[in-house]
């Protein structure tokens, strides 16, 4: 049975986020260029737990871009989880 492949039609965890994309980021450009990235591989949701609540408050520009290009459909004070726009292709 071979392995299934790395599918990005799925929630992306905001570290694992992070591990997917640049090492750090040294602004929000970066970020909004990362997520757009995979975005464009299919992602489809993106997940912020506590220990990754600070990149919004850190990058305010990737969470303004974050506000405009996706939905916040359940907040918790645990986590977050944003439904990321459709890329038409």
């Amino acid at each position: 049975m071979n392995p299934r492949p790395l599918n990005f039609a799925m929630p992306i965890f905001a570290s694992y986020f992070r591990a997917l994309t640049s090492v750090i980021w040294s602004d929000s450009e970066q970020a909004i260029a990362d997520l757009e990235r995979l975005r464009q591989r299919g992602a489809t949701h993106l997940v912020f737990t506590t220990n990754t609540f600070w990149w919004l408050e850190s990058y305010p520009e990737f969470a303004q871009h974050l506000a405009e290009s996706a939905t916040l459909i359940q907040a918790t004070s645990e986590f977050r989880i944003y439904k990321l726009a459709t890329v038409t292709k």
